[in-house]
């Protein structure tokens, strides 16, 4: 088969089943692309432009998106039920974050890339979802206080 013809064929089937290459770790997988809608439901492809404000929602139980964590071995469902999703939209850098309050961890996509952060106290994820620049905040309040490589991971 040619080459040509291989690499049409491929993009074909990507486009054909909404399937994304996510990356982060060093590892990369092919995942179906799942994102939540304004109503909570969740919808193959909805782009985060698409909303019109901040929406703070919990992940529906009987949805999953496993996303590969930069520094974590193992990926993590952002759609399981003790997640609270945040819509970052209005961020050039955000584009989402999910926190479980229970083990007081945090998934944070930066530019598409996911990261983690461990220990982190309610009061500060409150904090995050009311300030005038995520981005900012993120940098002064989280980036350096709560990396897990310096504390426990949670298992999932």
């Amino acid at each position: 088969m040619p080459k040509k013809l291989f690499i049409v064929l491929i993009i074909s089937l990507f486009l054909l089943c909404g399937c994304t290459i996510l990356s982060g770790g060093g590892n990369s997988s092919i995942l179906p692309e799942t994102r939540q809608s304004e109503t909570g439901e969740n919808k193959e492809g909805a782009s985060p432009e698409n909303r019109d404000s901040n929406r703070v929602t919990e992940s529906p139980a009987r949805a999953t998106r496993y996303v590969e964590v930069k520094y974590r071995d193992d990926p993590v469902d952002i759609a399981a039920p003790h997640f609270e999703y945040f819509d970052t939209s209005g961020s050039s850098f955000i584009r989402g974050a999910w926190y479980d309050q229970g083990n007081q961890y945090l998934v944070i996509n930066l530019d598409g890339v996911y990261y983690h952060y461990c220990g982190l106290p309610p009061s500060v994820w409150s904090n995050f979802k009311e300030a005038d620049s995520f981005g900012r905040f993120y940098n002064q309040n989280i980036k350096v206080k709560y990396d897990c490589r310096q504390g426990h991971v949670p298992g999932y």
